[in-house]
């Protein structure tokens, strides 16, 4: 059995707007997760209006790079500003932060927020190594943190923001009767971000929505109205077809969002989904032992402590009837197999009821 190991890295990272930070990670063990802590203080000069996302779109991009065998490949990229409601799927309840409240006039507050890298397959279970990054193996393993302006990234009417961000990591140590890890298949999870047409109350077709050429586990659809507000209201139902086969047949996206609280279990009463105009506070993150925080929360949605997310639903390809791979430690991990497909042989088609909304999607795939 794989034993576990956490550690606190002693580098961090100090916020800086317009920057990148690199941290090189260690390269000893099965990286799990990694968990980042921020905590800072920013000075407010009146009324404080936050921008989606916030406080976690002060890191404009988080992504995990990996160097082996002469080759280099990103296997994490999201948008900050996206990891909070990324959490709240994988974990059911949402990130720990702390937000600033809302007030008049010059006052120093403080800003805390965490959130989770995880590289698992099975987001709950602390035993999963089926798809953790063998470091060891590697030649360079680094976290970057792009940070975004304090006006971008967190809100108006700030003059000055410091802080700074921990790193620890969740790692396994394999020990000597156990599998070769070095076969393990790969979990990446990356974004894509467009733009539709001009066009409205019609279809449309997005060739490259998929990155395609490996197994598809899940895609996140994430609907944003022209001026990037999230929104449920930009697209009335979406398809997915390889070539002229429907692999989804005109899914609602309310609906599609109802089926998400079945499937990922999005019962947390409490927790705070952040669009744009939802403020401060959370519950303890499942994942990092640590006290709750205080704030005022306003929930997307919530009916009898269930939960939703404005402007995101899961397009799932799970099914144990799938195509799988099979680990070295035996677990079967299923999903659409897209290893033979070209670009454009997968197709997502969105009718919108809106001219250029913003469609973006996180897509989490395993290669191997």
């Amino acid at each position: 059995m794989v034993l576990k190991n956490r550690r606190t890295l002693a580098t961090t990272a100090s916020y800086s707007s317009g920057t990148t930070s690199t941290i090189a990670l260690p390269r000893d063990f099965l990286v799990q997760r990694i968990n980042l802590s921020f905590v800072g203080t920013v000075v407010n000069s009146g009324t404080v209006t936050l921008v989606s996302g916030a406080p976690w779109s002060l890191m404009k991009y988080i992504r995990i790079k990996a160097v082996g065998s002469g080759s280099s490949k990103t296997i994490y990229e999201v948008k900050g500003e996206d990891i909070g409601n990324l959490n709240f799927f994988q974990y059911g309840t949402g990130c720990k932060m702390q937000e600033s409240p809302l007030l008049t006039g010059t006052f120093n507050d403080g800003v805390q927020f965490q959130c989770t890298l995880d590289m698992r397959t099975a987001f709950n279970d602390p035993d999963d190594f089926s798809t953790a990054i063998p470091s060891y193996l590697l030649s360079t393993l680094q976290l970057e943190i792009e940070w975004d302006t304090i006006a971008l990234g967190y809100g108006n009417n700030n003059t000055s923001l410091v802080g700074t961000l921990k790193v620890s990591l969740v790692e396994g140590i394999p020990e000597q009767n156990d599998p070769d890890f070095s076969n393990n298949p790969l979990q990446t999870t990356l974004y894509k971000e467009l733009v539709g047409d001009s066009s409205s109350a019609t279809t449309e077709d997005f060739s490259t929505f998929f990155n395609v050429g490996a197994l598809i586990r899940t895609n996140f659809l994430i609907t944003e109205t022209s001026a990037g507000a999230l929104s449920d209201s930009e697209i009335d139902y979406y398809t997915v077809t390889s070539g002229t086969i429907p692999l989804i047949s005109k899914q609602n996206f309310r609906d599609s969002k109802t089926q998400d609280i079945e499937d990922w279990g999005l019962t947390s009463t409490g927790s705070a989904l952040f669009g744009n105009a939802a403020i401060a506070f959370a519950t303890v993150h499942p994942l990092m032992n640590q006290p709750a925080m205080i704030g005022t929360a306003t929930p997307q949605t919530s009916t009898s402590g269930i939960q939703t997310v404005t402007g995101w639903t899961a397009v799932d390809f799970m099914n144990p009837l799938s195509p799988f791979i099979r680990t070295d430690v035996g677990n079967q991990i299923d999903g659409l197999d897209t290893s033979q497909f070209n670009v454009g042989d997968l197709t997502m088609t969105l009718y919108k009821n809106n001219a250029s909304s913003i469609i973006r999607t996180i897509q989490i795939t395993t290669e191997g």
